[in-house]
């Protein structure tokens, strides 16, 4: 659905929120291979999850947290959202790291 409505805009180059942001081409296409690849991560990992017993509601949230901060650096044209969207994905990958928390190498990363 999100694919879609990036697609959707046929802006030749657009700015918002006083020129923080910017939507053009190449940052619809780079929007698309990322959640692209948000999506087969938590398609792929599934399975992986079931296996470890590790199937909470948490992942798939922590997963489109990050993901919403790889398309806010995507977009971004000004260093504080660009350090925003950094933030956002960093901290929801930080808790992904530590999500098989029975694990050495898990909590190591705590």
């Amino acid at each position: 659905m999100v694919g879609f409505l990036v697609v959707a805009t046929d802006k030749e180059r657009a700015t918002g929120f006083e020129g923080l942001f910017i939507v053009d081409r190449f940052a619809a296409f780079m929007k698309v291979l990322v959640l692209i690849g948000s999506g087969l991560s938590i398609i792929i990992s599934l399975g992986y999850l079931d296996r470890e017993k590790l199937r909470r509601p948490e992942f798939p949230v922590l997963i489109l947290l990050a993901t919403l901060g790889m398309l806010l650096m995507i977009s971004a044209n000004d260093l504080i959202s660009l350090y925003v969207g950094l933030e956002l994905q960093s901290l929801a990958l930080y808790v992904l790291a530590a999500f098989h928390r029975d694990v050495l190498r898990s909590t190591e990363a705590d």
